[in-house]
């Protein structure tokens, strides 16, 4: 049977097959998810980004959305290109780009060795922006941070409105307050993710990847779990005892003890070690990796940042105040500690259990704030007026032998779960690779 159309029904149904194919294309796409509807490219030619790139910069090596960081209500991104070369041979960066409604750049900020306000010591090869992670506004200021991950650490950036970096902190096996044990060539920082508040102590938390750890066998991974991210460390307190000794302490553990006793009946509560050396025993090392700042314990008055800023030879202000907040004035104290926070190699009055006066040891001043508060004389071990300097730790009872490990206390970062009186958990997770 034959059919005739005139030209205008012809018109009429190709109209409505397009038409048809147009509303079943439309229905596929919103009936589809993951379907794309549309794109934007952003790179060194397109999308309105006018930052400069360099051969095998690696730009989009990682990526995070970090909210409306202008607040023209619009999300913002970052962008990791760990083979940037500023400052040195693949140091890395991040590019902070504030996004229009159609998905091109208005505007960037980049972050690198040598540019946005980062202070942060980036060496060859660090690859700092391997992974990103957006961390929620850690210190209050109404600004969304931000976690960058190398193969050697993670960066706690603090950023501005604009994209640049506030201040930082790192987290490494120095620093940072992590004490997990971390292995050359673990790649500690390969990758990054927000937790959001874990374990609900309303601090937020953050997990690590450490690619090439080598539990179970060569470069099987992990990750670490890490809680309790904070913008600055809590303080560690400090006091000089308010009784006096002469050198037979009972060894390192005699002194710790004095510490802990004098702390509790002042009502100060936490575990407190002795700032003491002995021939095998640095006093530094007595500290956790990490703490600080260091305050004196009744009256909270800053007495140095960190370790670096205790061990430099000089103070903010002398220790001096003992355990009840009174002043001692000037008077000696047992240290063999020089102001680096190491052993003084003068003598250690036999590992601290000699009063004899043929033994000998180094004393410090608690009224001084120059080198001279753990150095300034050598003493007899029959000195009985001498005192002891107590630093705070939070293990609940102190234990320490001649030569003790340190002993975790709340870092700017997290805590190692050591008993059931411990507030914060460092979990490892073994044998979950991230890559390279």
């Amino acid at each position: 049977m034959m059919y005739a159309y005139s030209v205008s029904t012809k018109r009429s149904v190709v109209v409505a097959v397009i038409a048809l194919a147009v509303v079943i294309s439309e229905q596929r796409a919103h009936a589809q998810p993951g379907w794309v509807l549309s794109h934007k490219k952003i790179s060194d030619t397109q999308g309105g980004f006018t930052g400069i790139l360099d051969e095998d910069d690696h730009f989009g090596r990682s990526l995070v959305m970090l909210g409306d960081l202008n607040g023209d209500g619009v999300g913002d991104v970052a962008v990791g290109a760990d083979g940037d070369d500023d400052g040195g041979w693949q140091r890395g960066a991040v590019w902070v780009l504030f996004l229009n409604p159609d998905g091109t750049v208005n505007d960037h900020q980049k972050i690198s060795d040598t540019q946005g306000g980062f202070t942060g010591t980036l060496g060859n090869g660090y690859y700092f922006g391997r992974s990103v992670a957006s961390l929620g506004d850690l210190d209050g200021d109404g600004v969304g941070d931000l976690a960058v991950g190398g193969g050697w650490a993670v960066w706690v950036l603090f950023l501005n409105t604009d994209g640049t970096v506030k201040s930082h902190q790192k987290i490494s096996n120095t620093q940072g307050g992590f004490l997990g044990t971390l292995h050359d060539d673990d790649n500690f920082g390969m990758g990054v993710a927000s937790l959001g508040d874990l374990d609900g102590d309303g601090v937020g938390d953050m997990a690590v990847g450490a690619s090439r750890d080598d539990d179970g066998g060569p470069n099987r991974g992990a990750v670490w779990i890490l809680f309790a991210l904070r913008s600055t460390p809590p303080a560690t307190r400090v006091f000089v005892t308010s009784t006096t000794t002469d050198a037979d302490l009972g060894g390192i553990a005699g002194a710790d003890a004095t510490c802990n006793g004098l702390a509790s009946t002042a009502g100060l509560g936490g575990s407190w070690v002795a700032w003491l050396s002995t021939t095998t025993l640095d006093a530094v090392d007595r500290l956790t990796p990490g703490s600080g700042p260091f305050v004196r314990a009744v009256d909270g008055t800053k007495i140095a940042n960190d370790i670096a800023d205790l061990t430099d030879s000089s103070l903010d202000v002398a220790i001096e105040d003992d355990e009840n907040g009174t002043d001692v004035g000037f008077r000696p104290v047992w240290t063999a500690t020089a102001a680096d926070g190491l052993y003084t190699g003068t003598g250690d009055c036999n590992g601290w259990t000699s009063n004899s006066s043929t033994f000998r040891a180094m004393t410090g001043n608690a009224s001084r704030s120059t080198s001279s508060w753990t150095t300034i004389r050598t003493d007899d071990c029959d000195l009985s007026s001498a005192r002891l300097y107590c630093f705070e730790i939070t293990e609940a009872t102190a234990t320490p032998t001649a030569t003790p490990t340190p002993t975790p206390e709340p870092g700017a970062i997290l805590q190692l779960l050591a008993g059931a009186s411990m507030l914060l958990a460092l979990a490892k997770l073994r044998g979950v690779g991230l890559g390279r």
